[in-house]
């Protein structure tokens, strides 16, 4: 060989490894959810919330509505899974008590591209979602009363609620 050719082959190699390496580098990036960003969750289909159902702590399923993205970047994909909680409930009762359950939103788990730190979620605050049944009314059962039961009540699952990120999260592609 040439000295000629050693440096062409050389010069190939270096730049092969060059653009290998800038290739690695451009697909690990690191990207920051904001604390304040707005983020579309729904409850898991085909699951009922009523105050008859869960208790104080409880922890309910929810999946994310809509993807987040930053710039046109998909940092979580839509379908990510994370929870809810229950955090103040009464059951129906005698005497026509109606039942009440209150929930917040408490995070979603990174699905997709990027990731978090291992087992961490992003975490969720905003309105907390609540609901009131009926009561009976006083004068049609006016000596029933006593041993009518309020009705239970139930959260929309339905729907699609908006809360925030908690706090910034800084995701980083795998």
């Amino acid at each position: 060989m040439t000295l000629f050719s050693k440096n062409k082959l050389a010069f190939l190699v270096t730049l092969v490894g060059l653009i290998l390496i800038s290739t690695s580098v451009v697909n690990s990036a690191t990207i920051q959810i904001p604390k304040d960003t707005p983020v579309k969750v729904k409850f898991k289909q085909g699951l009922r919330i009523t105050s008859g159902e869960f208790n104080k702590g409880s922890v309910i399923p929810i999946t994310l509505a809509q993807p987040i993205d930053k710039n046109g970047i998909i940092l979580v994909e839509t379908g990510a899974e994370g929870t809810a909680q229950v955090v103040e409930i009464e059951k129906a009762g005698g005497n026509g008590k109606p039942g009440y359950i209150k929930i917040e939103f408490v995070d979603i788990k990174p699905k997709g591209a990027f990731s978090l730190r291992e087992g961490e979620a992003i975490k969720l605050e905003g309105e907390l979602v609540e609901a009131k049944g009926k009561g009976k009314g006083f004068f049609p059962w006016l000596f029933l009363k006593f041993i009518l039961k309020g009705g239970e009540a139930e959260i929309a699952t339905d729907k699609v609620y908006e809360v925030k990120v908690a706090e910034s999260a800084m995701m980083q592609s795998e």
